[in-house]
């Protein structure tokens, strides 16, 4: 394999440990791609606000691109977020016990979901997860299964599976919102 020093890190690298460019003799970056990256990172915390700038006017010139691309990025987050925020409030349904993940939801416990999406504007869906992880994990929320959240939601607040075992008096299960 070809080699090249980097005059920067003086470290004789692989080639395909440089940039491409074309205007140049060897077809190659002059500095490493970790030099490259370094000093990149350097500039942008000195002075970010160039950066910014550039970001903001290509967005604005290229704006269904920068949609599609903050769409895949946020896409691509989805499961990491709730993957924390299954970690946080639990992985199993409160009510019925369901431990399928795909299954399972986050539920606004004082059942002020449509409030909540009315105050946090595109709080929908797997956004919640985003949210939550944000705000440092607020209490006021639960998992519920589908099932559970969506009979939850049909039964004035309460889950038929609640209200059947406080009908039976089982203890504890009073005090649970689910």
């Amino acid at each position: 394999m070809p080699t090249k020093v980097c005059p920067r890190c003086k470290s004789e690298k692989n080639v395909s440990e440089f940039h491409k460019r074309r205007n140049t003799r060897d077809g190659l970056y002059r500095i490493c791609k970790s030099c490259n990256c370094a000093s990149v990172l350097r500039s942008y915390h000195e002075n970010p606000q160039p950066t910014i700038n550039r970001s903001a006017v290509w967005a604005k010139e290229n704006r269904e691109r920068s949609r599609q691309h903050k769409n895949e990025s946020q896409r691509s987050l989805r499961p990491y977020y709730r993957k924390l925020a299954l970690d946080h409030y639990g992985h199993s349904c409160v009510c019925c016990g369901e431990a399928e993940e795909v299954f399972l939801e986050i539920d606004h416990i004082n059942n002020d979901g449509a409030l909540h999406r009315d105050t946090e504007k595109g709080l929908r869906g797997s956004r919640i997860c985003q949210w939550l992880v944000k705000q440092g994990f607020p209490s006021g929320f639960q998992v519920l299964c589908r099932n559970c959240n969506f009979a939850k939601f049909r039964n004035k607040g309460v889950c038929p599976h609640r209200k059947a075992l406080s009908d039976r008096d089982v203890p504890g299960y009073l005090t649970c919102t689910g």
